[in-house]
C-alpha cells in the first residue's frame, strides 16, 4: 500500500515539477510577460494547489490504515478481557478445593501470569485510548500509586527485599501513564541489579 503511494507521490512531483518549469517559460517567453511578481503569484498558486493534492495522497491511506488497526486492536482487546478474567474466575475456584502447597503454588504461578496478561491489556489499553482522547489529569497520593505497583511487582518478583517508604504526597498528572513509569524504573532496577537484590 505505502509503495504504491510513494511511486505516486514520486510521480505527481516530477510532473508538477516539469509543468511548473514549462509554465514560467511559457508565461515569460511566448506571452511576455516580464512582471516576475506576477510569475511569482502565479506559481505560488500552482505550488500550493499540487501541496494539497500530494497531502491528499499521502494522508488518506495513512489515515485509513491506522483506523483500521484502531479497530482491529480494539476488537482483540474485548476478546482477550474475557479468557483472562475466565482464568482468574477459575484459580480462584480451584484454590478453595485444593490444600497441598504443590498445587497451590502452581494455581499462584497460573495467578501471577493472568495478573500479567491482565497488566498488558490494560496498558495496551491505555495507549489506544491516549492516541483517540486527551490524558486523564487527576489529582491523587502518589503513596497509594506506588503501594498498588507494589502489590503487584512483589508477586512478580518473590527474591528482591523490598525496603521501600512512602510518604504522602498529593500529586496532579495522569494516574495510569505515572503507574506505568513506576513499573518501567522498578523493573529495570531489578533486571539490571546481581542476583537477591534490594530495592529502596
Amino acid at each position: 500500500m505505502f509503495r504504491n503511494v510513494e511511486i505516486a507521490l514520486a510521480s505527481l512531483y516530477v510532473t508538477t515539477t516539469g509543468v511548473l518549469i514549462a509554465g514560467i517559460y511559457y508565461v515569460h517567453q511566448v506571452l511576455g510577460v516580464e512582471q516576475w511578481g506576477i510569475i511569482a503569484f502565479l506559481s505560488l498558486i500552482m505550488t500550493l494547489m499540487v501541496g494539497g493534492i500530494l497531502a491528499k495522497i499521502a494522508i488518506t491511506p495513512l489515515r485509513e490504515h491506522f483506523y483500521h488497526l484502531e479497530r482491529f486492536s480494539k476488537e482483540t482487546l474485548h476478546e482477550l478481557n474475557l479468557p483472562i478474567n475466565t482464568i482468574t474466575a477459575n484459580v480462584q475456584m480451584l484454590r478453595k478445593s485444593h490444600s497441598d502447597e504443590k498445587s497451590l503454588k502452581r494455581l499462584e504461578r497460573i495467578e501471577i501470569a493472568a495478573e500479567m496478561l491482565k497488566e498488558r491489556y490494560n496498558e495496551l489499553d491505555y495507549m489506544i485510548k491516549k492516541q483517540s482522547e486527551r490524558e486523564r489529569i487527576e489529582q491523587f497520593d502518589l503513596s497509594e500509586v506506588i503501594e498498588e505497583r507494589l502489590v503487584f511487582l512483589r508477586s512478580l518478583y518473590p527474591s528482591v527485599t523490598w525496603d521501600i517508604s512512602v510518604a504522602s504526597y498529593a500529586v496532579n498528572c495522569d494516574r495510569i501513564g505515572l503507574g506505568k513509569v513506576i513499573d518501567n524504573l522498578i523493573e529495570n532496577g531489578v533486571k539490571y541489579s546481581p542476583k537477591n537484590p534490594i530495592i529502596t
